[in-house]
């Protein structure tokens, strides 16, 4: 039975009583207040100080309960590495404006208006476009430093020949990892209990490539190209083609694997991954309650006539009667299937948009349907579905237990998991989606499903 931890109330009233038995020929005072009762009051404070430490301690020598120092020394015992902090890269992300010929020095560094530093990581030269796009790495660390692209950086000290001002021109996506947190430590401590390592399992694999700093995820091809081969492939954690290693970075993979592998395998890869997009379209029934409700009737939705993207003035054929300024709406062949807001109603038949860059823009003949409550919820949730998913793992011949594929049940459950929604149907994909596993010898590279358009509409 657990010990059950007491206040320092109970400690101190138990107290009391004793000191009370004990001497009672005598009555002593302890009575609240009393000279007894107080420093009878400091002795349970440190009894109770003394209980918490102990219990702390208990959790602490256990290597499913330990946190901080203790688990990385239970880490360390086990073999496992402490997963650190690393810095955002990207190769040809930076573009630097200025005088032709000029050099662009490796090494200069750099500001972003946030705080972060960075520094061109490789030796360019302006080119007649004026520019040069060069590698660019940041020298701080964690998550933080994966700037997007468009984002400006300014050089710390002033480069003759070189304007002031740089801009990315792709996001700052490969590593750019947070220090690891005590729970997802521990998980691979449990792992490591569970399935200790066997010379080469598919388990040793896999925690192989997961010790690795900046690999969240490893999935292991046991023979899939004969006997005595194994292929691997690992991700970063994240939520859609962000996950996928960069070439240079398989190969840092694979050497790190080499160093632990049984050598006797003829046969040991690390696999790139490709992303391959993937439409859904859900519809969804809410549940009634008024705080999950559409923003507006789209029994019958409004066809785009015109867009102007200067003004972000939509025209409909017809505009709804039920629409009005502040509602959400998302358009039928969107990039992303992500909500707009109308910011204003113009004229009979147009709104206008609120700036929103990330938002689909519409197109001439295509249909809006009405957001609302329910639709980013139900959008994270098959999201967050995508980013569960592993690499290819057809069903004809399963590699492992992870799934790889996209499945219209699991799109429905995910969607329908949303508290509000009733019910759904799930338009697209209408059957399953496997992701790409080509033949050896040609196998080098295999797919990983990624969300394309996600559509969430109302169900009528």
């Amino acid at each position: 039975m657990a010990f059950q931890l007491p206040t320092l109330d109970e400690v101190h009233g138990f107290l009391v009583a004793d000191f009370y038995n004990t001497f009672r020929d005598e009555e002593p005072d302890v009575s609240e207040g009393s000279f007894n009762w107080l420093w009878l009051r400091t002795f349970a404070a440190g009894v109770t100080g003394n209980h918490a430490h102990i219990n702390s301690l208990i959790s602490d020598l256990m290597p499913d309960t330990a946190e901080g120092e203790l688990l990385r020394r239970w880490a360390t015992i086990k073999g496992l590495s402490i997963k650190e902090a690393t810095p955002a890269r990207k190769s040809k992300a930076l573009r630097v404006f200025g005088t032709a010929t000029t050099v662009v020095p490796s090494g200069t560094v750099l500001n972003h208006a946030s705080g972060i530093t960075c520094e061109i990581a490789s030796d360019e030269v302006i080119g007649p476009g004026l520019y040069a796009d060069c590698d660019i790495v940041a020298i701080d660390t964690g998550s933080a430093t994966r700037l997007n692209e468009g984002e400006e950086l300014k050089f710390a000290i002033p480069v003759a020949g070189l304007e002031e001002t740089c801009k990315l021109v792709s996001d700052m996506d490969e590593d750019g990892t947070d220090a690891e947190l005590d729970g997802d430590l521990q998980a691979r401590l449990k792992k490591r209990f569970s399935d200790p390592p066997r010379g080469g399992s598919i388990a040793d694999y896999v925690a192989w490539a997961t010790d690795i700093t900046g690999i969240a995820e490893g999935y292991c091809y046991p023979i899939r190209r004969g006997w005595g081969t194994v292929d691997v492939v690992a991700l970063h954690k994240g939520t859609s083609s962000d996950r996928m290693l960069s070439s240079p970075e398989v190969a840092d993979v694979k050497a790190a694997m080499d160093a632990k592998r049984p050598v006797g395998v003829k046969g040991f890869r690390v696999l790139e991954t490709e992303a391959e997009p993937q439409n859904v379209e859900v519809t969804i029934t809410p549940d009634g309650a008024e705080e999950h409700a559409f923003d507006w009737d789209d029994t019958t939705p409004p066809t785009v006539s015109a867009w102007d993207s200067g003004l972000r003035k939509v025209t409909f054929g017809t505009r709804p009667d039920t629409m009005k300024a502040g509602d959400r709406l998302t358009f039928e062949s969107g990039a992303t299937g992500k909500e707009r807001v109308i910011d204003s109603l113009d004229g009979a038949n147009a709104v206008i948009l609120t700036v929103d860059e990330d938002g689909d823009s519409p197109t001439v003949t295509e249909v809006a349907y009405a957001g609302g409550a329910l639709v980013q919820a139900a959008r994270q949730a098959i999201l967050d579905h995508f980013a569960a998913l592993g690499p290819a793992n057809p069903d004809a011949k399963r590699y492992g237990q992870w799934e790889g594929n996209l499945r219209p049940g699991a799109v429905y459950r995910a969607a329908t998991s949303v508290e509000g929604v009733l019910d759904g149907t799930v338009i697209a994909p209408a059957a399953l989606v496997e992701a790409s596993d080509p033949a050896y010898p040609d196998g080098v590279i295999v797919g990983l499903l990624v969300p394309g358009r996600v559509l969430v509409r109302w169900e009528h």
